[in-house]
């Protein structure tokens, strides 16, 4: 008897874990999409990078394993170099607008905070779960709810019209860059840590940065430069630093 009131106890925790987190990722998803909208991906991009701030502080409180790393100036001042490196790579060569900077602004910002607070809650409570099983439930919650808030604000037509090339590349971004990106950062969290990814995602502004000179011939000046050189610095040196601390076990080590 007491071992049924157990397992409802956790069926019922874990239940509300994944509508917390179900919760997050709707939260995030929406003001992603609509920051795109609101703002320029090169001041997007930059403005979503305050999501490595929400993760230190995420990872102060939340993981002891995390602390030890941000008692490191080293990995400290390598987080402070790739953060140079991202305002000096963004801004070269930008002029922004007041107009850039108000509602757009603050969407980015709450966009990037749920990230942070996305990939901690993960860390915290599906470290147990395999990405691919967390990951469909997850999504299997929350898109019925992007197509009930489809409805609530739309006042066209239930099925927009747009070329078939548009749907193509619809459906290409939801399976490449949503579902293998989310399963990917599911995965990665348990091992790499909350500060460590976040850190990473550093690398986000150069690499839209390359492809924008491809598709839009966008030219790279020497302070933008520069500014990539440092980002990747500063990445490389968090990595040295959190993985001299705590190595992470070969999969031949685990029992």
């Amino acid at each position: 008897m007491r071992d049924g009131k157990k397992q409802i106890k956790d069926v019922r925790g874990f239940v509300l874990k994944i509508m917390a987190i179900t919760a997050v990722q709707f939260i995030f998803q929406i003001t992603f999409t609509l920051g795109l909208y609101l703002v320029y991906p090169g001041l997007f991009t930059l403005l979503f990078q305050s999501a490595i701030i929400f993760s230190v502080f995420l990872a102060l409180f939340l993981f002891p394993d995390e602390r030890e790393s941000l008692r490191n100036f080293r990995f400290l001042g390598g987080i402070l170099i790739s953060v140079a490196g991202v305002v000096i790579t963004i801004f070269a060569g930008r002029n922004l607008s007041q107009s850039q900077l108000n509602l757009g602004s603050l969407v980015v910002i709450t966009c990037a905070a749920c990230w942070a607070l996305l990939g901690a809650l993960i860390k915290k409570w599906l470290q147990a779960v395999p990405p691919t099983f967390s990951l469909s439930i997850v999504y299997t919650i929350v898109t019925p709810l992007f197509l009930l808030a489809y409805l609530f604000s739309t006042d066209g037509p239930l099925i927009p019209e747009a070329p078939l090339f548009a749907w193509i590349l619809m459906f290409l971004s939801g399976i490449i860059a949503v579902y293998l990106g989310q399963y990917l950062h599911y995965k990665c969290l348990p091992h790499l840590g909350l500060a460590l990814t976040s850190n990473l995602s550093l690398l986000v502004p150069l690499l839209t940065g390359i492809i924008s000179y491809f598709v839009f011939n966008e030219h790279f000046s020497l302070q933008r430069l520069f500014g990539g050189l440092l980002l990747i610095s500063g990445a490389y040196i968090v990595i040295r630093i959190r993985y001299k601390q705590f190595p992470i076990p070969a999969a031949s080590d685990k029992s």
